[in-house]
């Protein structure tokens, strides 16, 4: 049980932070039933940070600092993932500053 995505942004030029937003489905999520989705972050092959988003938690801002990788291009990656991934259509935004 359980499942990942893995998603790969090649040559992205880094600020100081990432921001973004994430969010599930209403119509999915509305009786709070599912499993939390971890949103993981990379640059390199270093880890950012890490968000945990609830059902209950509508649309919300996370944010990671880049570190000594701002000022620099990188690959980014984003890892999602759930315990319990069926209906968990998870959706996020992220640009850096």
């Amino acid at each position: 049980i359980g499942g990942s995505l893995r998603l790969t942004f090649a040559d992205v030029p880094l600020g100081k932070v990432i921001r973004g937003y994430a969010g599930l489905s209403y119509f999915l999520a509305r009786d709070g039933l599912g499993t939390p989705v971890e949103l993981k972050d990379f640059a390199g092959d270093r880890e950012l940070g890490r968000y945990e988003h609830h059902d209950e938690w509508g649309f919300r801002e996370f944010e990671f600092a880049t570190g000594d990788f701002a000022g620099t291009t990188q690959n980014v990656d984003f890892e999602i993932r759930s315990e319990l991934p069926s209906k968990r259509d998870f959706c996020f935004t992220a640009e850096t500053f």
